[in-house]
């Protein structure tokens, strides 16, 4: 059976192409041959190196023109960093559709969508028919979903009549969070079942032996924030001083700030040892939270007040560690964290999932 995979793989985010390798390799694990379908639709995740906009002053674009002078090299190394990282490390469709949705394809026998927020129409501009599998495929093969995820549920009634028609493409479903999955229940009636996220389906020792170890000899507290950075900083700061350790941040992306122990251009490999050496770690992210339960890192998960922190929620709930989800205004202190219960709660889950998906490859 031949398998072909449709998520965000070309989004230059880390969650984003960790998830789509974990998905892979776990597929070949369970010995299976699979093919990243190379669909990269423009509105994907990329930092633009001259970031110039109509809807902005002259004045304004020259200013940004200006900044993107100054961080076109950190720029331009990060957009190598995450390409090579996506040519080398997923195996790639032949077949490419750049910016192009497809109606037909017969090339697999089973087709697997997700996981990542690929149902969010705010950032697909409207739902894309593709990750909704809305194409003809040949008589005998399946579409599923796996770790689904969307947010912003309050759709116009075109667009949950549209939701509504595109479910019935697919053969099963499972979502990554407990609200998706109430909520497809309560308004589309749909029966799904919730699963881990793909990242977690590698344990460390596979996630170790791809990283990209840090240079650094000295204890870090590592911070890798989304819109939070300043409480995260914060935080971070007053829990290595605790600890004599420094601080080192991890950047969503580039900006003239380039200051000391400011990781803007790392690779996804130099990501994951990041994590992996970090003492403790301060983060908004929900791939921050899942790479630091991974690796058994001590942590604080900083709560967006938002529908975005479903995502952490439920895989902190599920894991007893919820009193790891903090607001933004806490003021934590170090605080060592026992993962022997939460690594037993985590292979279950491990189990669920893996059983939805042999389920469906068998």
């Amino acid at each position: 059976m031949k398998i072909g995979l449709l998520t965000f793989h070309a989004a230059h985010n880390y969650g984003a192409v960790l998830q789509a390798y974990a998905t892979q390799e776990k597929i070949k694990e369970m010995g299976f041959s699979i093919e990243v379908i190379d669909y990269n639709p423009n509105y994907l995740i990329k930092q633009k190196i001259f970031p110039l906009s109509s809807s902005v002053s002259i004045s304004i674009n020259i200013k940004l023109f200006i900044e993107g002078l100054i961080t076109f090299p950190w720029k331009l190394k990060r957009q190598n960093n995450f390409q090579k990282f996506i040519t080398q490390k997923l195996q790639l469709s032949n077949k490419k559709h750049q910016n192009q949705p497809f109606t037909e394809n017969t090339d697999y026998d089973l087709f697997v969508m997700g996981s990542d927020q690929i149902w969010n129409c705010k950032l697909t501009k409207g739902f894309d028919a593709v990750y909704l599998g809305n194409f003809k495929i040949k008589p005998t093969a399946k579409k599923i979903t796996y770790a689904a995820s969307m947010s912003h549920y309050g759709l116009t009634n075109n667009q949950v009549e549209e939701f509504s028609n595109l479910l019935t493409n697919f053969d099963d479903i499972s979502v990554r969070e407990e609200e998706l999955q109430q909520y497809l229940l309560n308004n589309y009636n749909k029966e799904t079942t919730v699963v881990l996220d793909p990242t977690f389906l590698l344990d460390a020792q596979k996630w170790s032996s791809m990283a990209v170890k840090p240079k650094t000899t000295k204890k870090y507290v590592l911070v890798y924030s989304i819109d939070l950075r300043e409480d995260a900083l914060r935080m971070a700061n007053a829990i290595a001083k605790e600890i004599n350790a420094e601080v080192i941040e991890l950047s969503m992306g580039v900006d003239k700030n380039v200051l000391k122990n400011k990781y803007q251009t790392a690779s996804p490999e130099e990501y994951v040892g990041l994590f992996e050496q970090a003492e403790f770690i301060i983060t908004s992210s929900f791939h921050g939270t899942a790479f630091s339960i991974i690796f058994n890192k001590p942590f604080f998960s900083i709560a967006q007040g938002s529908d975005k922190d479903s995502r952490q929620k439920t895989i902190l709930n599920n894991l007893g560690v919820i009193d790891r989800f903090i607001p933004k205004d806490a003021n934590p202190g170090f605080k060592t964290l026992d993962y022997t219960i939460p690594n037993q709660k985590l292979n279950a889950l491990r189990e669920t999932s893996l059983e939805f998906l042999n389920n469906n490859l068998n």
